[in-house]
């Protein structure tokens, strides 16, 4: 049996997506600040910055687990991520400066992890839905706009594949479409039940409002599968 070019979860997704794009815009922000020395003062000192944002980091973790976790039951500890740095394609730096510990509790609060009791985490399975998820989302690219002399805290960056996310935005889209013209039906169904004449509104008006709403009403499955396309040809 030939599968489907898509998960029947597939408002799932778009739900996780919706969650990983508020986070990236955070980040981003966060990023932004942190470079421009706004957790100085929290640092070791007045010149060195700590408090590195996570989030980067923790979709790296996820991805890795995702492709290359064989014991899924094995917990991540503060150890293990300095282990496998080279693999998760984080840097010394990068991971110094954010904290072990704070990212294992970062994906535990986020709901992606499980603390095991000894101080490590166990990526749940909405973790390992998510990994999937950022697998189809991102690449991994080296980092090539941090300016000489400037300090280098990671090599290697996640870069957005802007088809599939265009793809995944295109998904949402129907969704609100959906509602909207599912709502305008409704309406149209109980004004009609009504049997309410409105004299001063000409037929002819009404008669373009119900074609331009039965146009409309095909916009959905253009971009559903206009969407699916792009998702599935990353």
């Amino acid at each position: 049996m030939t599968s489907l070019p898509f998960s029947l979860n597939i408002f799932k997704q778009i739900e996780y997506f919706q969650v990983i794009e508020r986070l990236d815009e955070q980040f981003e922000q966060m990023k932004k600040d942190w470079i421009d020395g706004g957790y100085l003062n929290n640092g070791l000192s007045d010149e060195v910055n700590i408090n590195y944002p996570t989030w980067e980091i923790e979709k790296k973790i996820l991805l890795w687990t995702s492709r290359h976790h064989k014991h899924l039951g094995s917990p991540l500890s503060s150890g293990s991520l300095s282990d496998k740095l080279n693999d998760l394609h984080i840097s010394q730096t990068e991971i110094d400066f954010s904290s072990r510990n704070v990212i294992l509790k970062n994906l535990v609060v986020r709901g992606l992890g499980n603390p095991d009791g000894d101080g490590g985490t166990v990526i749940s399975q909405v973790g390992l839905e998510y990994g999937l998820l950022i697998s189809q989302l991102y690449g991994l690219e080296k980092e090539n706009s941090i300016k000489e002399g400037d300090v280098k805290y990671r090599d290697e960056m996640l870069v957005r594949n802007e088809f599939v996310f265009f793809g995944y935005k295109l998904m949402y889209c129907v969704g609100v479409l959906v509602i909207i013209l599912s709502l305008l039906l409704l309406g149209a169904s109980v004004f009609e039940k009504l049997n309410i004449s409105i004299t001063i509104v000409p037929v002819q008006f009404i008669a373009t409002i119900k074609i331009i709403l039965g146009i409309i009403s095909f916009l959905p499955v253009s971009l559903f599968v206009t969407g699916l396309y792009l998702i599935n040809n990353k």
